[in-house]
């Protein structure tokens, strides 16, 4: 699948119509939510996937379309009721056994591996295998430069200049500023004009309120850490696939080294390349690397 010679519309077309928008109530909160249940999954494995720091669950129906070919897949945007990830986490494990999904593996992008992360901690028969994609661990175990990496990240000042930047910004310009946010991570402009493309699409799906929310949950993680020993995953060890490119450059070297160590006999790759983008910009080799992965865990 090259991203450059999609089209956008008819792909997304096709993925609203397999599997159409529904929604489940929860304990605090309601989810609006895609479940496609492959009828003859090549793997039998349900992916949940997390989205990262824009909470764009749509974001990723070009890689949701290429999971449901051989697998099923559920995914979400978060709600606005859940302004923590300790409530959230425990509305995503309520929304997997309300669903009766077996054998899910949560596939977390950026912010959404760190999610995941909570999830697996405090509800572990939620959580199969994990599937953590250019992010982070709650690990401490990092130098001067991870940790002022991670706290200029999610800081109360962070968080409270985000919101205030968020709640004046037109409604009109959200588009425009996602088009250049993943304009700095790209340099090729075919790839800059299909994303563009996928936002033009999405637009209805963006809004002041959920860039809030994002900047609420953020900085929320300052609530995680420290809170988690490598011993809490333990019941994941050989269940945790680590997606981070050579070429990703959000996170320090060694809060990266952090996250492989992390987890016991957890399977690291670094070869898929794209950057923070390569999960949409490099999807098929990406994907490859996911199904070898799940294939190994004897889901097939």
């Amino acid at each position: 699948m090259d991203i450059c010679s999609m089209d956008m519309r008819k792909t997304y077309m096709e993925y609203d119509q397999r599997a159409p928008r529904q929604k489940m109530q929860v304990s605090g909160g309601e989810f609006d939510y895609r479940y496609y249940k492959n009828p003859a999954p090549e793997i039998d494995a349900t992916i949940v996937v997390l989205a990262g720091g824009t909470g764009l669950a749509e974001g990723f129906f070009l890689l949701t379309s290429e999971i449901g070919k051989r697998c099923s897949y559920l995914c979400f945007s978060y709600p606005q009721m859940f302004r923590d990830n300790d409530g959230l986490a425990d509305g995503i494990a309520e929304l997997l056994q309300k669903l009766q999904i077996q054998n899910a593996y949560f596939l977390g992008q950026s912010y959404g591996g760190l999610l995941s992360q909570v999830i697996a901690a405090r509800h572990p028969e939620v959580v199969n295998g994990l599937i953590l994609s250019s992010t982070a661990s709650f690990s401490t175990e990092i130098g001067y430069e991870g940790m002022a990496c991670i706290t200029g990240m999610i800081s109360p000042e962070k968080e409270a200049k985000n919101k205030r930047i968020d709640k004046l910004l037109p409604k009109k310009l959200l588009v425009p500023m996602m088009k250049m946010a993943f304009g700095r991570y790209l340099e090729d402009k075919e790839q800059v004009k299909k994303i563009g493309e996928m936002m033009d699409l999405l637009k209805g799906e963006l809004s002041t309120e959920g860039f809030v929310l994002m900047d609420t949950l953020l900085g929320d993680l300052r609530n995680q850490f420290g809170r988690y020993k490598k011993e809490d995953f333990d019941f994941l060890a050989g269940h945790v696939l680590i997606i981070e490119p050579e070429d990703d450059t959000i996170f320090t070297e060694d809060i990266r080294q952090a996250l492989f160590q992390y987890f016991r006999d957890a399977k690291v790759v670094t070869s898929v390349q794209g950057g923070h983008l390569a999960i949409l910009t490099d999807c098929d080799s990406y994907l490859e690397v996911v199904f070898e992965f799940l294939r190994g865990q004897s889901v097939a």
